[in-house]
């Protein structure tokens, strides 16, 4: 199975809506960053010289915000191929008080703390928009590079950010904890109570308290980069006066496999220095290569 990148597009910009939202919901992002996840990332730049940052596949702003806002002399850019999600990103990086610049103002305020530039950019467009080894880091985080579903469209992924990085840059991904079958996160069902939105929340303009859930469906497909492929389906409901109704439902689709798995497909991108670290604890392990 190949990714259909304008049917994921069009799906998170439906997502959009609710993205921030089914955060909150679940008490996992106090606002439109972790500043935990943030602080863990700059203590990495700090230990390895990174100044210049792509976040691809940006969505609505975390992490890369968090560094914009928290760190000193950095130049930090994120790009997403959805436009609605980078309206969010936008209105996030602005109410965070950050200075939101077009990318051909970025390198001349690149040591200027509070500023971040946001572009839009599909997954294989980004060579088109930067030369090569115009980054230090390039992330993908977020468990978003398991939408490629396929081993060679994640190979050729890696291997086009490894092109935008310096020499001694690094490329940093992650992918979520999987039970040993790749059905299902590791201790948790295929229903995921997510949590529930209050009306007065911010960012809440239904007016109504909002109960989000997740289902998961897998199957079989030898296509995928282990064999398996997952559709989780959101699910919003409205919870008004002991009624419930859905709001809304937004799928998306895409390959489970575990962190050793996506080391050996970094390592075959032509990284080295290939190792999982620990940022989110052990539900996302993340994982980081260095280009030679």
């Amino acid at each position: 199975m190949s990714i259909d990148q304008n049917m994921l597009i069009t799906q998170y910009d439906k997502l959009s809506k609710w993205y921030d939202l089914m955060y909150a919901a679940m008490g996992t992002k106090p606002g439109p960053y972790s500043p935990q996840l943030a602080a863990h990332l700059l203590t990495l730049c700090k230990e390895k010289g990174i100044q210049n940052i792509l976040d691809c596949a940006c969505g609505t702003g975390d992490p890369i915000i968090g560094i914009a806002k928290e760190g000193r002399n950095l130049r930090c850019i994120g790009t997403d191929g959805s436009a609605l999600m980078l309206n969010r990103c936008v209105w996030n990086a602005l109410t965070s008080g950050l200075s939101v610049l077009p990318l051909s103002d970025n390198e001349a305020k690149a040591e200027c703390p509070g500023v971040i530039s946001i572009a839009k950019a599909s997954w294989l467009g980004l060579e088109e928009l930067f030369p090569a080894s115009s980054f230090d880091l390039l992330m993908c985080r977020g468990h978003a590079i398991y939408h490629l579903c396929t081993r060679e469209s994640t190979v050729r992924f890696i291997k086009s950010m490894t092109s935008l990085i310096r020499s001694g840059g690094y490329v940093l991904t992650d992918t979520l904890s999987w039970a040993n079958d790749l059905r299902g996160e590791m201790g948790r069902d295929v229903m995921k109570f997510r949590g529930i939105v209050p009306p007065d929340a911010p960012g809440n303009d239904t007016g109504k308290q909002l109960l989000m859930m997740d289902f998961c469906e897998y199957w079989e497909d030898m296509e995928a980069v282990s064999g398996v492929i997952q559709r989780k389906t959101l699910h919003v409901f409205s919870f008004d006066d002991g009624n419930l109704s859905i709001l809304d439902s937004v799928s998306v689709i895409g390959a489970p496999y575990n962190h050793a798995t996506l080391a050996d497909m970094m390592s075959e991108s032509g990284l080295s220095h290939v190792e999982v670290i620990n940022l989110e604890g052990v539900r996302y392990p993340a994982v980081i290569g260095r280009k030679s």
